[in-house]
């Protein structure tokens, strides 16, 4: 269903996530905090590894070609964090 670049990504999402809970140690017994879960999407969000790397600019190569043909207002709303929205 998704291409391989998608593929790549989620596996360095689950890879990430998995080491943040076992740093944490984040179980079903000692659940995430709100602060905890915002600082696993901060990492995900900032991560250099090549796979997010790659798909965060095909993401981007992807809103560009959106912008050429004038589709951009519910495109980019989507990509707002919500406090903006």
């Amino acid at each position: 269903m998704f291409d391989a670049a998608h593929r790549a990504a989620s596996a360095e999402v689950k890879q990430i996530s998995q080491e943040f809970l076992a740093e944490k140690g984040i179980t079903p017994q000692r659940p995430m905090t709100l602060a905890e879960s915002t600082e696993l999407l901060e990492r995900v969000r900032f991560s250099q590894t090549p796979a997010l790397t790659a798909y965060r600019n095909a993401l981007a190569d992807y809103m560009i070609n959106f912008r050429r043909l004038g589709i951009d207002e519910d495109f980019e709303f989507r990509f707002e964090p919500p406090e903006g929205r």
